[in-house]
């Protein structure tokens, strides 16, 4: 199992970017609490920066996956479209936060 620590900085809206080594076994993103706020995982096809795009559920006609963190934190276990990826929030950081990834599990 590989394990990422991911380093959201004060005043950002995503993540640094991570490599998923083994796309046949799930990610599991660990997001501690905080604020209420919206967090999805995005997938790119390319290293480094965009395009990332937030994996998308046609039937719920909505983001698949999304980890709504809130006073008990929160878990998304999904399998990774793309090698690589970044974490997202629907409204900035107020302080550094540290997120942990999963993969190979």
């Amino acid at each position: 199992m590989d394990a990422v620590n991911l380093l959201v900085p004060s005043g950002a809206l995503v993540s640094s970017a991570f490599f998923v080594s083994r796309l046949d076994r799930p990610v599991i993103l660990q997001v501690p609490s905080m604020a209420a706020n919206g967090v999805r995982l995005e997938w790119s096809t390319v290293s480094g920066t965009a395009p990332f795009a937030a994996l998308h559920d046609p039937q719920a006609g909505a983001p698949a996956a999304p980890v709504f963190s809130g006073t008990a934190g929160g878990f998304a276990r999904i399998f990774a479209p793309a090698p690589y990826g970044r974490v997202s929030f629907v409204t900035t950081m107020s302080a550094p936060m540290s997120l942990q990834l999963y993969s190979g599990v």
